[in-house]
C-alpha cells in the first residue's frame, strides 16, 4: 500500500460535520448512489453475488450489453453493489473493453464503486484510459468520490504528489466539491482559499466548492451562509464565491439567487457584480419569465437590467405569445402601472413583443408600433411588420406603410421588405400547388 493511500485509514482526518449541515455525507452523484444502492426500479432484487474475478468479469459484460441506458445502468449498479477487492479486476477487465466508446455513466458508475473502497487504485485505472475525455472524466470523478467519502486529506496528499500542472488543475475542482459533499463544509471552504491564494486565484476550486456546499446545504442555507460574507474590499476570492453561488442557486431556486444577488447589489451595484443579472434571469425567464420581468423591474436602470428584460420579454413570447401579450397589454391600460409613466421602459418590453407578434398577427402590432421610442429598433420592427402583413394582405400593408411619417430612405426600405413579404407568399404559394 503506499503511502498516500495509507494515511486515508485513518479516522483522524475525518472531521465531524458542522452544525449547519443537515445529514451525513453525500455522494456527488446522487443518481448514480440510488443506482447503487438499488433504490431505483428493482430494487427489491438486490445486489447479484458476485465473489471471483471472472465471475464479475461475466455479469458486468452481460450488464453492459442492455440497450436501454436506464436499464443498462440499473443492471451494472446490481452488479457493482458485490464489488470488492477480490473481483474488481474482473469488472476493470470488460470496462477496458469498450472505454473508449462506452456511456459515460458506465465509467461514472464502475469508477465509484471502486473508488468507495480503493481510491487510489480506481484513479490510477482511470490514468490508464487511452483517450483523454475518458480518462479525465474518471480521473474526475474519483478525485471526487474519494474526498467525499470522508477520506479528503488523503485525497489532497495524492493531488499534491502529481507533478502534472495541467492534471493538478483540471482535478481541485472536483476534489473540493466532494471535500464539502463529506460535510466538512468549513474545512473544504478553508481548503478552496488556500489554493485560491496560493495557485493564482484557480476559479476551479471556488466553483468546485460551492456545487458541493450547495448538495449539503440547499439553496435556503446556501444563500444565508454566502449573504453572511462581506462582498466589499479587495477580497476577491469572496467576490467569486459570490457569484459561482448565484450562478448555481439560480439554475435551481432562481428567487434564493435573486435575494441574494439584491443583497450585495443594493442600490448601486459594484462593478464586480457585473454579470450578475444575467446569471439569475437567464434560467429564470426560462422556467418562469413573469416572476423574472417581474424581479428585473425592481433592480435599478441600467444596461444590463435593460438586455435581460428584453430576453424575458423575448424568451415569454417563445413560450406562450398570449399569456405574454394579453400581460402587455395589461400592463399598458392600468393607470398604475410603472410602465404606463416611462415610455423608455415601454419601448424596452413592448419591442421584442412586437417583433413576435409581427409574425403571426402584423396588422395589431402595427397598431403599437410606434410607442417603441427607439427610432432604429422601431424602424425595424417596421419592415418585419410590413413583410409579414404584406404576406397576407398587400394591399393592407401598403397602405399602412404610406401612411406611415418616414424618411425617405426608410419609406423605401419598407416598400422592399413588402416586396419581399409578396415574392416570398408567391413562391410558398407555388411550392404548395
Amino acid at each position: 500500500m503506499s503511502n498516500v493511500e495509507s494515511k486515508s485509514s485513518s479516522n483522524a482526518e475525518v472531521r465531524p460535520v458542522v452544525p449547519w449541515v443537515k445529514g451525513g455525507a453525500l455522494l456527488a452523484f446522487g443518481v448514480l448512489l440510488g443506482l447503487l444502492l438499488g433504490e431505483w426500479r428493482g430494487a427489491s432484487e438486490g445486489p447479484l453475488e458476485v465473489r471471483s474475478a471472472s465471475e464479475m468479469e461475466t455479469e458486468v459484460r452481460t450488464a453492459l450489453r442492455e440497450v436501454g441506458a436506464f436499464d443498462r445502468a440499473h443492471a451494472l449498479g446490481r452488479v457493482l453493489r458485490s464489488l470488492d477487492g477480490e473481483n474488481v479486476e474482473g469488472a476493470a477487465r470488460a470496462v477496458r473493453l469498450g472505454v473508449e466508446y462506452l456511456d459515460p455513466i458506465v465509467s461514472q458508475l464502475f469508477l465509484s464503486a471502486w473508488a468507495g473502497f480503493d481510491p487510489l487504485a480506481a484513479m490510477e485505472e482511470a490514468r490508464s484510459w487511452p483517450t483523454a475525455v475518458s480518462r479525465d472524466l474518471g480521473m474526475r470523478t474519483v478525485a471526487r468520490e474519494w474526498a467525499a467519502s470522508g477520506r479528503y486529506l488523503s485525497a489532497v496528499n495524492y493531488y499534491q504528489s502529481l507533478d502534472d500542472a495541467g492534471m493538478r488543475s483540471m482535478l481541485l475542482g472536483p476534489l473540493l466539491r466532494g471535500w464539502a459533499q463529506s460535510g466538512d463544509v468549513d474545512g473544504a471552504l478553508d481548503r478552496a482559499r488556500v489554493a485560491w491564494e496560493r495557485i493564482d486565484q484557480p476559479e476551479a476550486a471556488v466553483d468546485g466548492f460551492a456545487r458541493g456546499a450547495l448538495a449539503v446545504l440547499g439553496p435556503e442555507a446556501m444563500a444565508a451562509r454566502i449573504s453572511e460574507l462581506e462582498g466589499t474590499g479587495t477580497d476577491d476570492f469572496e467576490k467569486r464565491l459570490i457569484l459561482a453561488s448565484i450562478g448555481l442557486l439560480a439554475n435551481e431556486r432562481p428567487d434564493q439567487a435573486a435575494r441574494l444577488y439584491s443583497h450585495f447589489a443594493g442600490d448601486s451595484p459594484p462593478g464586480w457584480l457585473d454579470g450578475g443579472l444575467a446569471l439569475i434571469a437567464s434560467p429564470w425567464s426560462v422556467r418562469d419569465p413573469l416572476a423574472a420581468i417581474e424581479w428585473l423591474l425592481e433592480e435599478p436602470d441600467g444596461p444590463q437590467r435593460t438586455l435581460e428584460l428584453k430576453n424575458a420579454v423575448r424568451a415569454w413570447t417563445l413560450q406562450d405569445l398570449g399569456e405574454a401579450w394579453g400581460w402587455w397589454q395589461d400592463q399598458a391600460s392600468d393607470a398604475e402601472a410603472r410602465v404606463v409613466e416611462r415610455p423608455v421602459l415601454r419601448s424596452i418590453l413592448l419591442a421584442p413583443a412586437l417583433r413576435a407578434l409581427a409574425r403571426v398577427r402584423p396588422a395589431e402590432a402595427a397598431q403599437w408600433v410606434d410607442q417603441v421610442g427607439q427610432p432604429a429598433g422601431r424602424q425595424v420592427l417596421v419592415q418585419r411588420i410590413a413583410h409579414f402583413w404584406a404576406q397576407r394582405d398587400e394591399t393592407a400593408a401598403l397602405d399602412w406603410a404610406r401612411g406611415l411619417e418616414l424618411a425617405p430612405e426608410d419609406s423605401v426600405a419598407v416598400e422592399a421588405a413588402i416586396a419581399n413579404g409578396v415574392a416570398k407568399a408567391a413562391k410558398s404559394g407555388a411550392l404548395s400547388q
